[in-house]
């Protein structure tokens, strides 16, 4: 999923390193409220992606991580320099650009000076909800099957 660094909200705003977060750990939704991780596990991944934003924030995810937008959600490797993606700072939701995508392969590592390997979270949570990390709201649209978006991208 996401790079053992990302930095997960909290409830009370504060955050939590992505490789710190246990099962059992409260976390916050998209909205700030609380979910609680039933499962997690780290893996080291040899492809993934990197993805820069202009909070200043990077991660580096698996390719096909899904992002919120306020249309749809995307999956990392599909986001260019300029998109804009769901964001939750200050308590508030927002919109993040981001302004570097890359692809992280077993050819361009090097050129790059990225890590051969890195070591990601994979995590669910009794709730099911998007998360935030580095200030950016990662999961799925039909998590949302039943929440009403309306206020959340009126806000933004």
């Amino acid at each position: 999923m996401l790079d053992i660094e990302a930095e997960i909200l909290l409830p009370d705003g504060s955050t939590i390193l992505a490789g710190d977060v246990k099962t059992n750990v409260t976390l916050a939704d998209m909205f700030g409220n609380p979910q609680t991780v039933k499962r997690r596990k780290t893996t080291s991944e040899k492809e993934y992606h990197y993805l820069k934003f202009e909070n200043g924030k990077s991660m580096l995810t698996l390719p096909y991580l899904s992002i919120l937008t306020r249309e749809d959600q995307v999956d990392a490797n599909n986001l260019e320099p300029g998109d804009k993606v769901l964001g939750f700072r200050d308590g508030k939701p927002c919109e993040i650009k981001v302004t570097d995508s890359l692809p992280i392969t077993i050819y361009n590592k090097k050129h790059l000076g990225m890590p051969k390997k890195v070591k990601m979270l994979f995590f669910e949570s009794y709730e099911d909800m998007p998360f935030v990390a580095n200030e950016v709201v990662i999961g799925l649209r039909k998590q949302l099957r039943f929440v009403d978006l309306g206020d959340y991208l009126d806000n933004l």
